[in-house]
């Protein structure tokens, strides 16, 4: 998250972008809610662990059991960056009109990586609990990490941004 203290324009112009397309993503959620067939899939992005600025793309593997995948790369100044990935194996708990409840535990990383000395790297590599809500296009996951590292344990984990459903049963 150094990184994004440095980068606090792009993250603004990051933020400011989410909101656009969550309020459009209302609209078109709005016209789906008619369909209630389960959620199986769905693709977005999100500003938080593990990189900063993710792609996070969501299968449910059935009615109740699903896999996600955050990840992402984030450059910042004087060739630093923030990197990770991070994989969650899910259990739905509750999926009702527009909103969906998912709980899980998480794998992952996230880099930080100074160009400027090899000395400054920070390095996050956890495992932990993970919940998820979900409604129309709004999406909110969080949960709580232990891990190794050159971070202190335990460490929050947070994604918000905006997923949309790209296929249902």
């Amino acid at each position: 998250m150094l990184c994004l203290k440095k980068n606090n324009d792009a993250l603004a112009g990051v933020l400011a972008a989410i909101l656009l397309i969550s309020v459009c993503g209302i609209g078109v959620s709005a016209q789906e809610s008619a369909d209630a067939s389960p959620i199986q899939s769905c693709l977005g992005i999100t500003v938080g662990t593990p990189a900063g600025l993710n792609l996070t793309a969501t299968q449910y593997l059935g009615s109740k059991l699903g896999l996600r995948l955050s990840g992402g790369y984030l450059p910042g100044h004087f060739d630093s960056h923030l990197s990770g990935v991070q994989v969650g194996f899910l259990w739905k708990l509750r999926e009702e009109g527009n909103s969906l409840f998912d709980a899980g535990i998480v794998f992952g990383y996230t880099e930080w990586e100074n160009g400027r000395t090899a000395f400054d790297d920070n390095l996050w590599r956890y495992a932990g609990v993970a919940g998820a809500y979900k409604w129309k296009s709004l999406f909110v996951e969080g949960g709580l990490t232990v891990g190794s590292g050159t971070f202190s344990n335990p460490q929050g984990v947070l994604q918000v941004g905006v997923i949309f459903k790209t296929f249902r049963r």
